[in-house]
């Protein structure tokens, strides 16, 4: 489920375990008045007279173009990557002498456009066995559109070029048809930091979703950050969950997140909460979810070290599945009670987990004066297949809607369901 790197933008160098990330410069790309984006940099070199002269490889390179698909952000999305070895980019060395442009043509006519190069200073991490790739994550929506993408060198004058077609299908029985209204034909994302690649906090544009409920909604965003404690690896069997492990999760739920927290509410309120089912502990909690304080949920999910359990943890395992029924019960119970006739809805995401050695919970039986639903979005990518789900059975008698998630389109399909639900509320 987890849309890997091909989601994100910038400059990468190294190994395929060891990348470093360099953001595309926003500062540059300006809204045309056409409806486009034009970057100042195009100015420097003879973009439109390499058009013209078509397909040109003066300088050693590999193109990859990565068909449009959905995204775990709902939206489609593609990439585009220029390979260049290690040993080629130091021949080359300097501040910006090479420098990687891609445009974009739709079918309208409007232009847009977006160049790569790499800050001087990371130069000195790149190893001589290694690689640079100019990276472009790009969101589109359906049409077709030309893709020109050039490489040069501004002191020598090379360049290479190439010209493609994108084309950008509908989806096939939409459950979410609406969902793209508003958003912008062409959007260029770039990323720094590992946690960003997850979130992606620059991209401020929202999908059009909402609540539309006969009463007040309290909408609750309930996030168990923890993963399983041996994670199945390919070849290897079940090893110990590592910061690796941390942040594929985070890949996983943070998309998921963003995408909860652009759901517009007529009238109610939406809160946040992270928590740790392995530590019995809340990491984050941002009770007006309305605009995302990101960088206090990176803070605090930053000091997450899923390497270090505590001796109290250790010895509470057994309540693990209880820690998780009284985070639920914790967010309606006084909702319910300040707020009668108002709709609770939480919203829980979490992977599978095996809480094996957890006692067996007695069904709950939630407040006879709520109005309330909860509804689980059940992780289940394929590195994970096979696993126990404690996590469901930690609800046991509170009625949960269950939806397993594996990819980007089981996500849509539940999103519809939640949405479609807590509107008849």
């Amino acid at each position: 489920m987890h849309c890997r790197s091909w989601l994100f933008s910038g400059v990468l160098i190294g190994a395929v375990f060891a990348s470093l990330f360099a953001a595309p410069s926003i500062a540059q790309q300006l809204p045309a008045p056409s409806g486009g984006i034009v970057d100042s940099t195009f100015a420097e070199v003879h973009f439109d007279r390499w058009i013209t002269e078509g397909p040109t490889k003066q300088i050693p390179w590999n193109l990859e173009i990565d068909s449009p698909r959905l995204s775990s952000y709902q939206r489609i999305a593609a990439q585009v990557l220029v390979h260049v070895s290690s040993r080629e980019f130091l021949r080359r060395s300097g501040s910006g002498r090479l420098k990687a442009f891609m445009q974009l043509t739709s079918q309208q006519g409007r232009v847009f456009q977006s160049h790569l190069s790499l800050d001087p200073d990371k130069q000195q991490n790149l190893a001589p066995d290694s690689e640079v790739q100019f990276y472009w994550g790009i969101f589109l929506l359906p049409g077709e559109y030309r893709l020109d993408v050039a490489l040069a060198d501004a002191t020598t004058g090379e360049h290479n070029f190439l010209q493609r077609t994108l084309r950008v299908k509908p989806l096939k029985n939409d459950p979410l048809p609406g969902a793209w209204k508003g958003l912008p034909e062409v959007e260029f994302f770039g990323t720094q930091g590992d946690f960003e690649k997850a979130y992606l906090p620059d991209v401020d544009t929202a999908l059009n979703l909402g609540i539309a409920a006969a009463h007040p909604v309290d909408l609750h965003i309930l996030v168990n950050v923890a993963v399983p404690e041996r994670v199945p690896v390919f070849g290897l069997g079940p090893v110990p969950a590592s910061s690796t492990a941390f942040m594929r999760g985070l890949g996983d739920l943070l998309p998921l997140v963003k995408i909860l927290g652009q759901l517009h509410l007529a009238h109610g309120t939406r809160g946040l909460e992270l928590i740790d089912a392995t530590r019995h502990g809340v990491v984050y909690t941002q009770n007006d979810f309305q605009t995302a304080d990101w960088q206090g949920m990176k803070t605090a999910l930053q000091a997450v070290n899923p390497n270090i359990i505590d001796v109290k943890s250790l010895q509470q395992r057994g309540r693990s599945a209880a820690f998780v029924r009284d985070r639920v019960l914790a967010l309606l119970h006084p909702s319910a009670a300040a707020s009668p006739g108002r709709a609770q809805v939480v919203i829980l995401l979490s992977h599978e987990m095996d809480f094996s050695r957890s006692a067996k919970l007695p069904p709950v039986t939630l407040p006879a004066n709520c109005n309330c639903k909860i509804f689980y979005l059940r992780l289940r990518p394929v590195y994970l297949l096979g696993y126990r789900d404690d996590i469901g059975k930690s609800l046991n008698g509170m009625n949960p809607r269950i939806f397993s998630v594996n990819s980007s389109k089981s996500a849509r399909k539940a999103l519809a369901a939640i949405i479609a639900e807590a509107s008849q509320m």
